[in-house]
C-alpha cells in the first residue's frame, strides 16, 4: 500500500496506467492496491499541476525582467534599434 501511495504522489504519470492495470487483475487485493494508486495518482497530478503553475508564473516574471533589461540595453547601444 505504501508503494502505491508513493508511486501515485511522486510519479503520477506512471501511476495512472499502473493503477488501471492493477484494477483489471482478478485478485481483489490487487484491485484494492490499484484503486489506492489511482486515487493518489489523481491527487499527485493535481499537486504537480499546481506546482507547475506556480513555477510558470515565477518563470514568466523572470523572463519579462530579462526582456525588459535587454530592451533597455538595446536602447542605449549605438547599434540598437530604439524602436524596440
Amino acid at each position: 500500500m505504501r508503494a502505491a501511495v508513493s508511486l501515485g504522489l511522486l510519479v503520477p504519470i506512471v501511476g495512472l496506467p499502473v493503477a488501471l492495470i492493477f484494477m483489471m487483475l482478478p485478485d481483489r487485493r490487487l484491485q484494492d492496491v490499484g484503486r489506492i494508486c489511482l486515487i493518489w495518482s489523481i491527487v499527485g497530478s493535481v499537486m504537480h499541476g499546481v506546482a507547475f503553475g506556480v513555477s510558470a508564473i515565477g518563470m514568466r516574471e523572470a523572463m519579462m525582467g530579462l526582456v525588459g533589461g535587454a530592451r533597455g540595453a538595446l536602447g542605449r547601444s549605438p547599434l540598437g534599434d530604439p524602436g524596440l
